[in-house]
């Protein structure tokens, strides 16, 4: 028989268990239902990654996803191998049931990290469909730039995904749910409605599925596809004149600054064939580029210097892993420096 002392350490270890166990993460992904994980709050963001999409039933193809968090409208996605309670808000860690207080809100956000140029990637409806709609709130939230024409082809591609066929409705949408606001400006004094009403017409034919897979197949081609921009200054002072975006992708880095009538200016295109090195010290980036001067940006702080170097790490890390050649390269993952 079980001593009242064995008794008692028996329950404080399945009450240490749940505790472990106990902590609840919400998963925010666009075009699905978000969704509530237990998990242990030690875990590692790939593992994060993982039980999230397993959830999500997209563990097929979770390569090109990560995990991110929400800081002053920018994406900030977990490195795979630190641990979640990092990121947290304060006391979620420490939380324990019966404690008498709610447990604080952790929310993240399964996005796409890595935006494959080959969209025959994505094989998985699910996965494509994640793709999708990234992409079109991307667009219509001038994360990624277009043109006139090229987001009206687009809109139409979208109005197709959403209602099929057109049948000859009238005001079954409202333009600023499929056309950027600089865009919308831009045609004030069009009938933006019949416009995008005749271009969703010319797509009959095609079903929900191929409609988004088109304009996954349209949207790579972009200009501003595939890159993540997060907000970094030339000087110290961070003043407008020298405000600019820093750009992540598996294509290379990009620093370029929006203009006053909503066009992106490219101002340094940095391959990562030609990419020699990315250092940080204190919150100065420097980048190092075949045939140019070095140069340096400032971010925030410590940590998100630190971050962009990691940044690179792993997209410099996917685009060697899914290149259908590799291909002889001057920056090298330990020459990724982090002081």
């Amino acid at each position: 028989m079980m001593s009242l002392r064995q008794s008692s350490k028996l329950k404080r270890r399945n009450s240490q268990k749940f505790h472990l166990e106990s902590h609840v993460v919400k998963i925010e992904a666009l075009g699905m239902t978000s969704t509530h994980l237990r998990i242990k709050p030690n875990a590692t963001g790939l593992e994060l990654l993982s039980e999230a999409a397993k959830k999500l039933c997209i563990a097929d193809q979770a390569e090109t996803l990560g995990i991110a968090i929400e800081i002053d409208e920018e994406y900030i996605f977990l490195e795979p191998d630190k641990k979640i309670y990092k990121y947290a808000p304060t006391g979620w860690k420490k939380w324990k049931p019966g404690s008498g207080r709610n447990m604080p809100r952790f929310v993240v956000h399964l996005r796409v990290m890595y935006f494959p140029l080959n969209i025959s990637m994505l094989s998985m409806r699910e996965s494509r469909h994640l793709h999708y709609e990234q992409t079109f709130y991307d667009i219509l939230d001038r994360l990624v730039h277009v043109t006139k024409e090229e987001a009206i082809m687009l809109a139409g591609l979208a109005l197709q995904a959403q209602f099929g066929d057109y049948q000859g409705q009238l005001n079954y949408f409202k333009p600023i749910h499929y056309l950027p606001k600089n865009v919308l400006r831009e045609m004030r004094n069009q009938n933006v409605h019949e416009t995008l009403r005749a271009i969703h017409e010319q797509r009959k034919g095609l079903t929900r599925q191929k409609a988004e897979h088109q304009y996954l197949r349209e949207a790579a081609k972009l200009a501003d596809y595939g890159y993540i921009y997060y907000r970094v200054s030339l000087t110290k002072d961070w003043s407008d004149d020298c405000a600019f975006l820093l750009g992540f992708s598996t294509k290379g880095l990009r620093l370029c600054h929006d203009e006053s009538d909503g066009t992106r200016t490219i101002d340094l295109q940095c391959p990562w064939k030609t990419t020699t090195k990315i250092a940080f010290k204190n919150n100065i980036l420097l980048l190092e580029v075949v045939g140019q001067d070095p140069i340096q940006v400032y971010a925030d702080d410590y940590k998100r210097a630190r971050y962009y170097v990691r940044l690179s790490q792993m997209y410099h890390f996917f685009d060697r892993s899914y290149r259908d050649c590799s291909y002889p390269t001057p920056l090298d993952v330990r020459d990724v420096i982090i002081h």
